[in-house]
């Protein structure tokens, strides 16, 4: 069975699931329907091997599933599932780079490799070869300022 086989079918266990909780229950349908409307599409672009689209659409899945738990105030819920959502995005754009990064201590799997393109390229300052020395000439600088203070 294929990655994007296996992400269809999961996605679209969650969107029954979700979508029959959010029916029968009333106080958290609206996390639970907007769960299964983002898992429903995270589903259909699984099938269709879009993989950002799925990302997005399954970050969204669980944050809406974070705003239908009743642990705390539904404010709170919101910002940390924006919070969690924005670094699971950052860590699948930065794990194909992490890999390369630490010669493979931190895998990557095949899926991700292959459908994220952007990669990090570790600079002369990442790898030890860049030294930057500034000075400042006082004498300079006082000058300049006093010109700057004549002319105006």
């Amino acid at each position: 069975m294929t990655a994007d086989r296996i992400l269809t079918y999961s996605f679209t266990v969650l969107s029954v699931v979700t979508a029959v909780a959010g029916w029968s229950s009333r106080t958290r349908r609206a996390g639970l329907w907007l769960t299964a409307i983002a898992a429903a599409a995270a589903g259909a672009a699984a099938h269709f091997d879009a993989f950002w689209p799925m990302a997005f659409l399954g970050v969204l899945a669980l944050w809406g599933l974070m705003l239908a738990t009743t642990l705390v105030d539904s404010g709170w819920r919101a910002r940390a599932g924006l919070t969690l959502a924005v670094t699971i995005l950052g860590f699948l754009v930065s794990w194909p780079s992490l890999k390369v990064m630490t010669r493979g201590k931190v895998p990557c799997p095949q899926y991700i490799e292959e459908r994220v393109k952007p990669r990090l390229v570790a600079g002369l300052d990442l790898r030890g070869g860049l030294r930057l020395v500034y000075s400042v000439d006082v004498d300079e600088a006082i000058k300049g300022r006093r010109d700057r203070k004549s002319v105006v």
